[in-house]
């Protein structure tokens, strides 16, 4: 039967409804419902309990007084009247005493058996132990379109106490549509070029080195980066801080997307934990779940942080694709919420409104599963990328999790069926189906076996190879976060030694050492007559080697500034190359010279690196740098150390210049410029943070030139510059984890536009009056309370367009401006006017 339960519904059938709407039923009918209330409404049922009355009410009591074993009543369903549909379970309850649960599903139980031929489905009613009054508990179901029976249960497992049931209802939340197929000649739009992606998901800290090692001895090249939260539960629906949580995250991102265009990899940004979401028993918010589907709200917090990261990330190239929620499980869901269906399609249409190439990824209800999809529709949107995670059967991949128990191999018999190659591919058979129907391409975000099941080599072997044949990309979960999941370890819990020989990894890695990497716009190619390439005769300077090779590239630099006005500069081919030295530009007779050309291949792949404690490089009172360029000397001039004014065509491109580690009086590249000169896409590193400067232009007359697209880790200072002529114009520089400052300007013209700092220190400091600075564009972003972001003494000062996150202070010539989050326009002093 059908009984509608809104009164707006009950109103539009007096005011006439259509014909069609007459006959199909409605979210909010009620598809079937027992009220308990007579011998009549058991008389199909089969099992224990009796009719009660009590409290004004009528309903059906269970007692259990034995915890091994179950007392269950049971009532078959129309199957052809819910097949198709998402639907609400509700009952009215009363508990008594009720025990504590062994497992989570067991205690008083309001579930449905679901059957199908992929399977039996077990949904329920999550009800606590103890004693409580009158309750109703809800929970969203999916009846598939191919359901076959459907039974529901009513009673207490494997607990002692007593529990009342009353007015049990079935209601409609929503019908799934039979969307239409796709043509049959409809491309799969993949979102990438290349033959596969092929990773993991990684620790939401993870480094510098552990990319490295996943990048290029693994081979990675896509890494699912988690935006995961771990709040007090006290605090977790608090919005306000969860937006500082994610700014401390996005700012974390950042430095990652550094560090993936360097070592060429993918990225998947995936919300792990939305606002509002359910923490879990971990302690994490791993999903979309709970409270978060019946507050409005978090739902509408969860487009805005959608379109705060697609504004913060528009069209980065390192980006694959906004994973939009790990794991919606949407059974929670109220009248005052939406679904995740809806939910989805609202945010991704919010996303491409800032972003409209942005690739999307889209997991379905039921947790992500493959069966999610048997009740979800694709977006009515192009260039969707759809995704499931695989932990099937859950009996075998988490085995043993919290304490040893019986082991349980694979292949063989799990859950009292026989579980190998075949039996996982037809559990995916919804995954399977939805691809081929709507022509759309499936990512597996997450897969995994625990490290101690027996058999795990050969189920991941067996899973890689389905997803390869369906040429679905994947992600394993997890690289280097907890240890179960952990490939690099072997199969006893308790041993945490590394095992590279282990099957398990060997499974993985028969695969991602086969990855195409992406390529960067940074890659760079010339022809052979137009470069001094240092890896040919006579250099022969062999990258990855572990050779000092600081010889081969000095002379090389003096082949270029022995020759007038050449125009080839010296070529890096990718990889890294040790220097223990100072390479300077000086000439056969030890003559300063000017028109030296550093080129690299690929920034991220062609790394010059001081050897670690380098004699010469361990005092910061007087600091050396790795590489220096200078000015032209001529005869008979007294050594200025490199400074003047005819510094003409220095330029260092497209490579990185790493510091390496115990070398705190390091300067990463002493650079002077005259008239025409760059550092363009470079990164400067300090290998344990610490060295004077990454960037110095204080010799005597160190400029002008231009700085692009540079970053700068590490140092007491980012960049520093001094002296008094003439100024340097600095545009998408970005600094971070300086121990003083990201840029000190002392006595110099400064001009900056884009500059990012991630330091609690000051973004930027002046330390003469004879200083100025200009700043348009300019983002800081993690300043420490009670530090100014940016601190000038200098004469003068112009600030336009100022984002600073978390507000911040600004101390202009000894006179604060207290915190705020953005500066529109700022200059020091004021303009003059006049009449």
């Amino acid at each position: 039967m059908f009984r509608r339960v809104y009164p707006l519904i009950i109103f539009l059938s007096f005011i006439g409804l259509p014909a069609a709407w007459a006959q199909t039923p409605q979210p909010g009918d009620v598809l079937w419902s027992n009220p308990l209330d007579t011998s009549a409404d058991l008389s199909a049922s089969d099992g224990q309990g009796a009719l009660e009355s009590l409290d004004g009410r009528t309903a059906l009591r269970i007692d259990l007084a034995n915890n091994t074993t179950s007392s269950l009543r049971t009532f078959d369903l129309p199957v052809e009247t819910l097949r198709g549909k998402w639907i609400f379970l509700t009952a009215s309850i009363k508990a008594a005493n009720i025990s504590p649960k062994a497992l989570d599903w067991n205690g008083i139980k309001v579930m449905l058996k679901v059957e199908r031929p992929g399977g039996t489905q077990w949904p329920q009613i999550s009800i606590p132990a103890g004693s409580f009054d009158w309750d109703l508990p809800s929970n969203r179901v999916l009846i598939p379109a191919d359901a076959t029976g459907v039974t529901l249960f009513l009673g207490l497992e494997l607990v002692t106490g007593t529990a009342w049931f009353d007015d049990v209802r079935v209601t409609l939340s929503r019908v799934v549509r039979d969307v239409p197929a796709a043509p049959a000649d409809q491309p799969v739009f993949r979102g990438h070029p290349l033959p596969a992606l092929r990773g993991a998901m990684a620790h939401p800290r993870m480094t510098r080195e552990d990319m490295r090692v996943f990048a290029e001895e693994w081979g990675g090249n896509l890494l699912r980066w988690q935006l995961v939260r771990f709040p007090d539960p006290a605090i977790a629906a608090d919005l306000a801080l969860y937006d500082e949580w994610l700014t401390e995250e996005l700012n974390y991102l950042d430095l990652i997307l550094t560090w993936a265009k360097e070592l060429r990899v993918m990225i998947v940004v995936d919300l792990h934990s939305p606002p509002g979401g359910k923490v879990g028993s971990g302690g994490g918010m791993a999903g979309g779940s709970g409270h978060f589907w019946s507050n409005p709200a978090a739902q509408q917090h969860f487009v805005t942080v959608w379109e705060r990261i697609t504004l913060r990330y528009k069209d980065h190239p390192m980006i694959w694709g906004f994973d939009l929620l790990n794991e919606p499980d949407d059974r929670e869901v109220t009248w005052q919420g939406v679904d995740w269906q809806t939910l989805s399609l609202t945010a991704a249409t919010a996303i491409r409104a800032i972003d409209p190439d942005r690739t999307l990824i889209v997991e379905p209800n039921m947790w992500g599963s493959a069966e999610g999809f048997l009740g979800f529709e694709p977006l009515d949107l192009p260039d969707i990328v759809y995704s499931c995670h695989v932990y099937t059967p859950f009996t075998y991949t988490h085995q043993s999790l919290d304490s040893p128990s019986t082991p349980i191999p694979y292949p063989g018999l799990i859950d009292g069926e026989t579980w190998d190659k075949a039996k996982l591919e037809a559990s995916l058979a919804p995954a399977i189906a939805f691809a081929e129907k709507y022509r759309v391409h499936m990512y597996i975000g997450e897969f995994s076996a625990i490290r101690w099941a027996p058999g795990t080599d050969t189920y991941l072997a067996d899973l890689i190879e389905i997803f390869e044949a369906h040429r679905w990309d994947w992600t394993y979960h997890s690289f280097r976060e907890w240890h179960g999941w952990n490939l690099e370890l072997g199969t006893d819990r308790d041993d945490m030694t590394p095992d590279p020989s282990n099957p398990r990894l060997q499974a993985i890695l028969g695969k991602t050492l086969k990855n195409a990497r992406p390529q960067t716009a940074t890659s760079k190619v010339f022809p052979a007559d137009a470069v001094l390439d240092i890896t040919k005769p006579p250099y022969n300077a062999l990258p990855d080697d572990a050779i000092d090779d600081t010889a081969a590239i000095q002379q090389a630099i003096r082949d270029v500034v022995d020759v007038t006005d050449t125009s080839r500069f010296i070529y890096f081919p990718a990889g890294t190359y040790l220097v223990s030295d100072t390479l300077v530009s000086k000439n056969s007779a030890g003559i300063w010279r000017a028109m030296v050309t550093l080129q690299g291949e690929d920034r991220g792949r062609t790394v010059l690196k001081l050897a670690d404690n380098a004699t010469g490089f361990g005092d910061p009172a007087n600091p050396k740098a790795i590489l220096m360029t200078g000015s032209i000397m001529d005869t008979g001039e007294p050594d200025t150390g490199g400074g003047g004014n005819k510094a003409f065509r220095n330029n260092v491109m497209d490579l990185t210049i790493d510091t390496g580690s115990g070398n705190p009086g390091t300067i990463g590249i002493a650079w002077a410029a005259s008239n025409w000169g760059t550092i363009k896409d470079v990164t400067i590193r300090s290998g344990d943070g610490k060295g004077h400067a990454g960037l110095s232009m204080c010799r005597n007359i160190p400029g002008p030139g231009y700085v692009k697209r540079v970053a700068v880790e590490g140092f007491n200072y980012g960049i520093d510059v001094a002296d008094i002529q003439y100024g340097f114009t600095l545009e998408h520089v970005h600094v971070r984890d300086q121990q003083i400052a990201g840029i000190r300007l002392d006595r110099n013209l400064l001009h900056i536009r884009k500059l990012t700092s991630d330091n609690t220190v000051p973004a930027v400091i002046t330390t003469h009056s004879e200083s100025a600075l200009t700043l348009t564009d300019s983002h800081f972003r993690g300043t420490a309370p009670g530090v100014h972001a940016l601190q000038t003494g200098g004469n003068h000062l112009l600030v336009t367009n100022l984002t600073l996150d978390p507000p911040a202070s600004l101390r202009i010539r000894g006179q604060t401006h207290a915190a705020t989050g953005h500066f529109s326009t700022l200059i020091d002093p004021a303009p003059l006017t006049t009449d």
